[in-house]
């Protein structure tokens, strides 16, 4: 395993032991992942498919309907035969590579941590629909007056897009040099002296 390698395998260790080192990281995926299944088992009880329920005039729906794309729908008109496995593989693969991007740029913070978790738990929400129904259920509709709809999300899309502006907005504030240095750091210290699990997390 080359240097460059090993050095970012180790920020990527380094930064979920730091995660785990606080109740923060597994409370936010589980509120997460379980109100998602939450909503979506009720809405499969409330709302026979394709039936949509407005909640607020003009502006909000509650609707069953099946995603069998991407996040907000895209993709979901291609119907090869082993896409719903070639999906979850592929969202795997991008909470692996978010993760380091957020272990390497965002650094040991609070928020970035806060940021992965909710990332995890919306994919992990996802992934259950996908391989139970071979498809997402998404229910909230949100539209102007019924003629102009954002594609149909639900609790797992929305905590995705958040973790993503999370982590964003925490790179452009501090710049991508600054964290990438802080992580080095924090990685070449891990491979000198044993980590503690207590230690306690840095301030966002």
């Amino acid at each position: 395993m080359s240097l460059e390698l090993r050095s970012q395998v180790c920020s990527l260790r380094s930064f979920f032991r730091f995660c785990l080192s606080s109740w923060l990281f597994p409370v936010a995926l589980l509120v997460v992942l379980l109100s998602d299944q939450a909503t979506k088992l009720w809405i499969r009880s409330s709302l026979v498919f394709g039936e949509q329920r407005p909640i607020i005039d003009g502006f909000l729906n509650m609707i069953h309907t099946m995603n069998r794309g991407i996040a907000f729908g895209f993709l979901s008109g291609n119907d090869h035969p082993h896409k719903t496995v070639m999906l979850s593989i592929g969202a795997l693969i991008a909470v692996v590579a978010f993760s380091w991007f957020a272990a390497y740029y965002g650094g040991k913070r609070r928020s970035v941590a806060f940021a992965v978790a909710l990332l995890i738990g919306g994919t992990l929400g996802n992934l259950i629909d996908r391989m139970s129904y071979g498809g997402v259920i998404d229910f909230i509709d949100v539209h102007y007056k019924n003629t102009y709809h954002w594609p149909a999300f639900n609790i797992a899309d929305a905590a995705v897009s958040f973790a993503t502006l999370l982590i964003l907005v925490r790179i452009a504030k501090h710049g991508f040099k600054e964290n990438a240095s802080l992580t080095k750091e924090s990685c070449s210290s891990d491979q000198v002296l044993q980590p503690s699990s207590e230690r306690e997390l840095t301030e966002g």
